[in-house]
This record gives C-alpha cells, structure tokens and sequence, in this order.
C-alpha cells in the first residue's frame, strides 16, 4: 500500500548524534530545519524539500541518496564534503544543473539516472578523479559534457537516452573504462576514440536508430549490443567476435567477445554481414 507519512521533524532537532539516517516510504517534511552533522548515511527516498537545511553541515557523510526527490540543488553553497563517496539524485525531476563537486573530491559513485529536466553538468566534474561509475542515463534534456571529466578511475559510463546531446564523446582519458554504455542517442558513427579503451569488455548501443556504420573496436574480448540499430549497414569487427543471441555462457566466460544484433534490418540486407555470420556459425 503506497503510504505518505508525515515526519515530525521535532524528533530529528533531539537527535544530535544520528548517523545513520534511512527514510523509505515518501513522507512529508516540509518544516524540517535539522539534520544531524554526525550523517554518514542519508538515505531518503522522495525527499520533499528543494535543498538540504541551510544549516547542515555534511562533513561527515558518505552517501547521500535522494532518489526521485524533489531537490533542485543539494548544496547552495561550498561546504566540506571530502568523505563523500557516492551521490544518488535518480529520478530526481526537479534537478536542472548538476552540483559544483570541488568540496567532493572523493566522489566515486554519481547517478543521476532519469533526471529529465537536467541541462549540464557542472566543469567540476573533472577534480573527481576516483569516480568509477557515471550514470547519467535518460537524462533526456541534458544538452552536453565537460569537455574534461574525471576519467582517470572511470569503470562504468552510463550516457543512454541522451537525446538532445550535440557534443562529441570524449574519451581519451577513459583508459580503464570497461562497461559504456551510448544507447538511444543520435550517433551516426562511433567516436573514433573508442580504439583508444583497452580495457572496455561491454560496449552497449540499443537503439542508436541512426546508427549507420560501427568502426573496428579496439578488442577481442568485447560483447556488443546493437540491437534496433535500424539504421546499420557496416560493422567491421574482429574476425574472431561472432553474432550471437545473448547468453549467460558469454558473460561468465573469461575470455569471450560476441555481438547482439536484432532488429538490424538493414545489417541483415548486407551480404558481406550475411557471408561473416555464416562463416562463424559455420553455415554452408
């Protein structure tokens, strides 16, 4: 049963050395003017407010999640958040610019998934250089990128149903990406700085329908998804990959590559592909 509570914010102001806090059901609290400093956690889910109290000192937290919150920016103005490992604001619709992130400089989880009215993210992004995962994900006003974004730890890139994107992907200092994922955009081609990821293993491009050709990867051992890429006519990939339905055999192999390609109508009219996927399948 889908339940608003109302939260007494009273009980918070009493409980000055709270450290963790976990808020599950959306609840109102709209006069809360208190959260403890001593928050390492703060989990709450639908948080009504616009900003966090003006008064919170966060320099102890270490995970704030605020998912499908009304919040329009988490922090006004700069205060310490240097033990700050992960920022959760999924669904939050309200979020139009993403925080100034220099007083988070050990940030190494960022979700911003489904934060539809999001424009930009904010240049300081590139101080975090331990982030390991980007989530940006349907966040469908977004309009670009920094052109430098903290890289140099990334593991995990998430920039699907980014629509309204015109900048280039920029990727040269992405060395230990492993998973990327550039579905439901505008691509005509990859980035040609994707020779430049060694360590990718998971390249995902579900619905590019634009999508005309995929250059050569830069690795055997990479699975591809380019299912509903109505638009692809040319894949130039490493002979030994091979075309395949997905399976749980290819993931948990150690040394594997494949490719998932269905609904490619126009892939499938080209005979070099046809001649490619028999020659793996081993089809006479």
């Amino acid at each position: 049963m889908n339940k608003t509570l109302t939260l007494n914010a009273d009980v918070l102001l009493k409980m000055k050395r709270l450290r963790v806090l976990r808020v599950i059901y959306h609840s109102n609290c709209h006069d809360l003017v208190y959260l403890s400093n001593e928050l390492q956690l703060l989990d709450w889910t639908g948080f009504s407010l616009k900003n966090l109290p003006s008064n919170f000192q966060p320099e102890n937290l270490v995970a704030l999640l605020l998912s499908h919150s009304n919040i329009e920016q988490p922090w006004k103005e700069n205060k310490s958040m240097h033990k700050l490992k992960v920022l959760n604001l999924e669904g939050s619709e309200n979020l139009i610019k993403a925080p100034d992130f220099t007083t988070t400089p050990n940030l190494d989880t960022l979700v911003l998934k489904d934060c539809t009215r999001l424009t930009h993210v904010h240049p300081s992004i590139g101080v975090l250089k331990r982030l390991k995962l980007l989530n940006l994900k349907d966040c469908k006003s977004l309009r670009s990128l920094p052109t430098k974004i903290g890289m140099e730890s990334l593991e995990e890139l998430i920039l699907s149903g980014n629509p309204k994107r015109k900048d280039k992907f920029h990727c040269s200092d992405a060395a230990f990406v492993v998973k990327l994922d550039l579905g439901g955009n505008n691509l005509i081609s990859l980035p040609s700085c994707l020779t430049q990821l060694p360590q990718l293993g998971w390249l995902r491009l579900i619905d590019c329908k634009a999508l005309k050709s995929v250059s050569e990867l830069p690795t055997n051992k990479l699975y591809v998804n380019i299912d509903g890429c109505t638009s692809l006519e040319i894949v130039a990939y490493p002979s030994k990959a091979f075309i395949s339905r997905y399976s749980a055999n290819i993931c948990n192999s150690k040394i594997w590559a494949g490719m998932v390609a269905v609904n490619c109508f126009r892939l499938a009219e080209n005979v070099d592909a046809l001649t490619l996927l028999k020659k793996e399948l081993k089809v006479p």
